[in-house]
């Protein structure tokens, strides 16, 4: 093998040539690469029919009868259409805030069975101030008696009974 030298100026970073010594070049086989590339292509072919055959049986063994009919709906022209409506023209909010404000103003069963009855808020508030009010202008309830042993040891003398008063005289 023979070196040869070759003259081909190469510039280092300040700008100076300098000679590049280059080994022989060993020639390419243009027919042996040609015959690689066709090789790949045949044997890319041959696996894809391959596959495609392989699909095509598996096809077959999963619906024997054939593809499934396709639906007339999908020829809809509405199909895939989304129904939107922009949250400014949306009406649902609006809608239950009016039937939250219909049960707060109106009379309605709860239960029938058990005799619950829904009353407007107004008429609910006013019942529960007359009801606190009545609660504070009822006389307290009086203390238990019982079994109390604080009781018993403040209250060891027994009540004396009320005295009779005399009858007048003077009178019938």
């Amino acid at each position: 093998m023979s070196t040869e030298t070759a003259s081909a100026p190469a510039h280092d970073s300040h700008g100076h040539g300098h000679d590049v010594v280059m080994p022989d070049a060993t020639p390419v086989n243009v027919k042996y690469v040609a015959m690689v590339g066709i090789i790949s292509v045949a044997l890319f072919g041959v696996g894809a029919a391959w596959a495609l055959k392989i699909q095509a049986a598996t096809e077959k063994a999963m619906n024997p009868t054939g593809p499934a009919p396709i639906p007339a709906a999908l020829h809809n022209e509405e199909n895939g259409i989304v129904d939107y409506v922009p949250f400014e023209l949306n009406k649902w909010k609006e809608n239950d805030a009016e039937v939250a404000r219909e049960k707060l103003t109106s009379y309605a069963w709860v239960d029938k069975k058990a005799g619950v009855v829904r009353v407007p808020i107004e008429r609910a508030m006013e019942l529960v101030i007359a009801e606190q009010d009545k609660a504070e202008k009822a006389p307290a309830p009086a203390a238990p008696q019982g079994n109390d042993k604080k009781d018993e040891k403040k209250d060891t003398k027994k009540p004396e009974p009320k005295k009779a008063e005399p009858k007048s005289k003077g009178g019938k």
